[in-house]
Order: structure tokens, then C-alpha cells, then sequence
């Protein structure tokens, strides 16, 4: 059998699940016969359907008459234009997160935060390449208002093929470094390949959150429009007299010029900058969609693998002020 993403994705719509492997089969879900060098998804393809999916997307053709399979050109595309056909459905925000280091802990902070008050659905795991990328956006339940999906990559041109899919309206990298070289090349290769989430920002008039203290992404921004953090000049949150005496102590100043103390229980300095990054996206995301608070919340999260609590009584008034959060590990 032979079916178009738009009628996959009516099939799709009926259960809202997806399955890669016959081990975890969910019952009525789309089994994708992804793949690899070492495993090849078709040959369990009809375990699949025996253990309750409802279609098999293969690329075998062997199995084009087999009742239950659709035969695709490619297993693999097919997900990633079936995960783009429902992030076109969706009418949510997409915040986009990449970096050399801090993605995934900057992802969990963030989510945290933005799930007090709003639905929120947010990258498991490290599902952040070609594969793990197109099946968080189709596990993003009904009821969603935002998402943050994280993206990684080793060579240049994955991270523009990942934002071609997940297309977020926001983002931010975390920073650049000497990682994955064998793939990048260079530590301009890097530059270049994270690089690729600003340039599908700027291409689709998205905005950008930025760390003002890092010249490598100040360069790699250009002229673009970009909202700061940090302790630099422009920073939207910023922090000012850091100490680490042993522990962070800061200043939090927001472009109101509000001062608020800050005394998060965590030693070095290098916490401020994720600490300003946790505070800033929360902000303009719900100050810039008009998001209602109510006066006063509490929220209290445990980071899974990080042992990081945060517990934050934090009060927004209408105009732009700054949270107080105490931060504990």
C-alpha cells in the first residue's frame, strides 16, 4: 500500500503515537522500519502489526503487499515529514536549545519553570538527533501551549536539517567549544554548524536569546536583533558585583532598572550564567505573549541526574520586574 504524510497523519491522529521499536509496541500506534548498520526495522515489521500497530511504514518492497505495511521511498524521511506536518498543526512556540555543553540541563531548568504555569512539553532524554528530534514532536500531547526542544549535532548541516523539522520561533545557544572536532573539522566548523539554529531564526524572523559575555556567539550573530543575558553591556537580565565567596552571590538587574538580591546556595561563578539563561527566557516568553500570572508562585523541582533543587517564590507585577529565586542544591 501506498499513502501520502497527509493520510498517515489522519491514521496518525487516531491514537497520536508513534513506535521504532518492537519491544515497546504501543497499541494502535505507526511502526517506522527505521534502519541502522546493525539492525534493519522492516524484517519486524509484522511482529509489529501482531503486537497491535496499526501500520508498518516500510521501505522494503517485499513487503509492499503485506496488509498492514506502507511502502515508503524512505523509512527515515518519512518520520521527519510526518514530524513536520504536525509541527505545522501545531499552534504553539517551539524554543529551540543547542550548544556544545548545557543543552540538556538548560532544557530541564527551563521546562520546569515555563510547566508552573503553562502545559509544557520538552525533549526526553537526550532524543536530540535525526531521530529523536521528529519523535518528540510527535509525542507532544494535546493541550501543549510550548515546547522546548533540544538539538545536537556533530557535523555541520544537522542542526539546519533539525530546525528545518522542529522550525522554533525562539533560540538560544548555550555556547560553543572544542567538541566533536572529528565531525565539525575545526572550532569553526563547530561555529559554523551551531551557528545554523541562528541563521533559521533569523531567516524566519524569530528571536534570539544570547549570553552578551560570550564573544564567540556575539560574532556569530551578526546584526541580527538579539536578546541578552549576562553581565555585559545590553543584557535584558543582568548580573553585576559576582562573587563566589565560596558561594555565587549577584545582582539581578532587569532593563527596568529593578535590582533585585540574588543568593542562590551553589558554588563558582560559571552558575550565574545558567542562572541568568533560567531567568531570562521564562520572562520575555510570557511578558512578550501578554501571559497572565497570577500574583504569587511557588514551584519546587528536582532535575533528574543533576540532584538540583529549585524551589522559587517569585511575583510579577505589570510591569517587567524580576523574580527572586533561591536556588539549593
Amino acid at each position: 500500500m501506498n499513502l501520502s504524510i497527509a493520510e498517515i497523519y489522519e491514521i496518525f491522529l487516531q491514537s497520536g503515537k508513534v513506535s521504532t521499536d518492537t519491544r515497546h509496541i504501543i497499541p494502535g500506534s505507526i511502526f517506522f522500519a527505521l534502519k541502522g548498520e546493525r539492525f534493519d526495522g522492516n524484517k519486524f515489521a509484522k511482529e509489529a502489526l501482531n503486537k497491535g500497530s496499526v501500520l508498518a511504514v516500510v521501505d522494503d518492497a517485499s513487503l509492499n503487499d503485506e496488509e498492514g505495511c506502507c511502502l515508503v521511498p524512505d523509512v527515515l524521511k518519512t518520520l521527519q515529514n510526518l514530524a513536520l506536518h504536525h509541527r505545522r498543526k501545531l499552534n504553539i512556540p517551539v524554543i529551540g536549545i543547542t550548544g556544545t555543553n548545557g543543552k540538556t540541563t538548560t532544557k530541564e531548568l527551563l521546562a520546569a519553570v515555563l510547566a508552573k504555569k503553562y502545559n509544557v512539553w520538552f525533549t526526553q532524554g537526550n532524543f536530540n538527533n535525526h531521530i529523536g528530534v521528529p519523535l518528540t514532536l510527535l509525542s507532544i500531547p494535546p493541550g501543549t501551549q510550548i515546547s522546548v526542544v533540544e538539538m545536537g549535532a556533530n557535523h555541520v548541516g544537522e542542526i539546519a536539517g533539525l530546525c528545518a523539522i522542529a522550525r522554533p520561533d525562539h533560540g538560544l545557544i548555550t555556547n560553543v567549544g572544542k567538541a566533536h572536532l572529528e565531525g565539525f573539522g575545526s572550532f569553526e566548523g563547530v561555529k559554523k554548524g551551531k551557528g545554523e539554529l541562528y541563521s533559521f531564526i533569523k531567516e524566519n524572523g524569530g528571536e534570539i536569546f544570547i549570553n552578551v559575555d560570550n564573544p564567540h556567539l556575539m560574532e556569530m550573530i551578526g546584526e541580527y536583533p538579539w536578546i541578552g543575558y549576562g553581565t555585559g553591556e545590553g543584557a535584558v537580565v543582568k548580573a553585576s558585583d559576582v562573587s563566589a565567596d565560596p558561594l555565587l552571590h549577584f545582582l539581578l538587574t532587569t532593563s527596568r532598572l529593578r535590582r533585585n538580591l540574588f543568593r542562590p546556595a551553589l558554588r563558582g561563578c560559571i552558575i550565574s550564567t545558567m542562572c541568568l539563561r533560567l531567568l531570562l527566557l521564562p520572562i520575555i516568553l510570557v511578558l512578550r505573549r501578554s501571559w497572565l500570572l497570577k500574583p504569587w508562585k511557588t514551584m519546587c523541582h528536582r532535575t533528574t541526574g543533576h540532584n538540583i533543587l529549585i524551589q522559587a517564590r517569585i511575583r510579577y507585577f505589570w510591569m517587567p520586574t524580576m523574580p527572586i529565586l533561591r536556588v539549593c542544591v
